[in-house]
């Protein structure tokens, strides 16, 4: 390759001649990522488009409403943000680092699935998959070493994972997605004085931030389940009981 033949700004790959633009000036195009670009310096505008580019990923807006605030249309952006898809951020995982505490969790897109593993101030690794099954939460957990506590959601898969993984470290269930469990099992206007009872210790849970506050909800947890425990019984036998059909 000659040496005038410049490298693609998205991927740094090997880059082709690929015509002319209307004004005579050369256009290139990425043999990898086939990105299509101009040899002038428009570094200046690509950082401008990219700056807006991950604002509105973590804005919550949609593509629409980010292009009406930017003043032009949403085939624009996509254009724009076109080529910023296909960079990969760097992934680099230290292998010595004992972390004080990492949280592990699922997030799914359409039919993907991307595990995460973070400490409280950034993302340690992250693994793309289908479903949140263990061997996911290995191939995302195996490059750690064991911290001193694991949170999770109590999913099975991850929580299998990490009994193979790291046997001896903590795992500690986030009270986030405990009190989403509990909501779902009650919904959001219980009537029963159960339902009532569980959403309201729920809404305690968050509000626990000390070893003693934990030890008064615990408490509470106990009294729950002797004033209601025809109720559970009642409960537990019927998801037990096998299904009839003459029932």
């Amino acid at each position: 390759m000659s040496k005038n033949h410049p490298r693609c700004p998205v991927c740094s790959g090997v880059c082709i001649k690929y015509g002319t633009t209307n004004t005579g000036r050369q256009r290139w195009r990425c043999r990898t990522c086939k990105a299509t670009f101009t040899r002038a310096n428009d570094d200046a505008v690509q950082a401008k488009w990219f700056r807006l580019f991950i604002s509105w990923l973590m804005s919550g807006h949609s593509l629409a409403e980010t292009a009406k605030t930017c003043g032009v249309s949403s085939r624009t952006l996509q254009r724009r943000f076109k080529t910023f898809w296909l960079i990969q951020p760097p992934r680099s995982v230290d292998k010595q680092r004992i972390y004080d505490q990492i949280f592990i969790d699922g997030t799914y897109f359409n039919t993907k699935c991307l595990v995460v593993a973070a400490d409280s101030c950034h993302v340690i690794n992250w693994f793309w998959c289908t479903k949140e099954s263990s061997w996911s939460y290995m191939r995302l957990l195996d490059e750690i070493a064991p911290p001193q506590l694991v949170t999770c959601d109590g999913d099975s898969g991850g929580l299998k994972a990490l009994r193979h993984l790291w046997p001896d470290t903590p795992v500690q269930r986030c009270i986030v997605h405990v009190k989403r469990n509990i909501q779902r099992a009650t919904g959001l206007h219980p009537t029963s004085p159960m339902g009532k009872a569980l959403r309201r210790l729920s809404f305690e849970l968050l509000a626990v931030d000390n070893l003693d506050e934990a030890a008064e909800w615990t408490a509470k947890l106990h009294q729950f389940g002797t004033v209601f425990s025809a109720q559970l019984k009642s409960q537990n036998l019927r998801q037990r009981r096998p299904f009839r059909a003459d029932s």
